[in-house]
């Protein structure tokens, strides 16, 4: 802007609408570096002042045209208009998110310029005092826009953070009660592994009485009877054995016991007990082993197997039920 006027224009009145603006430029500028140092608890009243500060920066920048263009040549007259456009259009990306100081500085920025071209009275000069005019209200709306889009990114930001909120504290929730419902678990499995031998007493007896009775009975009626309380007292049993070690398992009380043994006579064994069961429902019972030591807990591989076998007799209508060992370098691949 010096550069356009210098020579052409009195110096005192160059240095005092420079001095002008620096004085605005400078109090914004100290403005805005308090607000970044102390966040205010209502930005409200900031956004007024700095609305304030555009208009004033608008009005000393706009202020140039008539203190100047009379006494310009008509090349720095078009050089002067251009430099105001322009000003004013980089002031879009600096107010984009508030669209109002965008308005207080692009007002008094052009207005002016726009005034003084027509009000030389010629029709060309009219016109262009019309296309800044329309200049100003098309980066208006331009800024407009922009403000919307920067409020909407804001709130759908802000709804982000406020939903990831609500997601953590949810998540803790499930947390707590998850660790609650394991707690609460590890405590009745824990009871239950303790109770064990108070669960089984009563059944042991139980099978023992009805063993005692089918002995005793004087009728085949009553030996019939007291053989149905042997089978299900039996089977009673093992569903509690089942259930009893399945809360060792969760409560930790089961630690295997390692030693070496032989796996044709251990696999061989467990098919033997199976096999009769299998042929009674008309299927083909097979095993499939080998030669082999194996270093496990025989006691807890064997009640796996029978569970495995015991549900594949069970729950298999037709075809045929298959128990293999096989060796597979340095370990064992068991499979029903």
């Amino acid at each position: 802007m010096t550069y356009i006027v210098w020579g052409q224009v009195p110096l005192p009145l160059v240095a005092l609408w420079a001095a002008a603006l620096a004085a605005v430029l400078f109090t914004r500028m100290a403005y805005a570096l308090r607000l970044l140092s102390v966040e205010p608890a209502d930005a409200r009243p900031a956004l007024s002042r700095m609305t304030g500060f555009a208009f004033a920066n608008g009005a000393v920048t706009g202020a140039s045209m008539p203190l100047f263009f009379h006494a310009l040549s008509f090349e720095g007259q078009a050089l002067l208009t251009m430099v105001l456009v322009c000003w004013s259009a980089g002031g879009v990306s600096t107010a984009a998110a508030h669209a109002r100081a965008f308005y207080a500085f692009v007002g008094p920025t052009l207005v002016p310029a726009a005034a003084v071209w027509a009000m030389t009275g010629s029709l060309q000069n009219i016109i262009l005092g019309v296309l800044i005019l329309m200049f100003g209200l098309i980066q208006i709306f331009f800024v407009r826009d922009n403000e919307r889009v920067v409020r909407e990114s804001f709130s759908i930001r802000y709804d982000n953070a406020r939903l990831m909120k609500a997601l953590e504290a949810e998540r803790q929730e499930a947390a707590l009660a998850r660790d609650r419902a394991e707690d609460a678990n590890r405590a009745k499995s824990r009871f239950l592994a303790a109770a064990s031998h108070d669960l089984r007493q009563p059944l042991h007896a139980l099978s023992l009485y009805s063993a005692v009775l089918k002995l005793r009975a004087t009728d085949p009626n009553t030996g019939e009877i007291a053989e149905q309380i042997s089978k299900a007292s039996s089977a009673l049993t093992a569903l509690v054995d089942s259930l009893l070690d399945i809360s060792k398992l969760d409560a930790g009380a089961i630690h295997p016991e390692l030693r070496p043994f032989d796996l044709r006579k251990f696999v061989e064994r467990i098919g033997a007990d199976f096999r009769p069961l299998a042929e009674q429902k008309g299927l083909a019972f097979s095993v499939e082993t080998s030669d082999a030591e194996v270093l496990s807990d025989p006691v807890l591989l064997e009640r796996v197997l029978r569970n495995l076998l015991d549900n594949a007799v069970k729950y298999t209508r037709d075809g045929s039920v298959r128990l293999v060992a096989a060796v597979h370098a340095d370990h064992v691949r068991l499979a029903v």
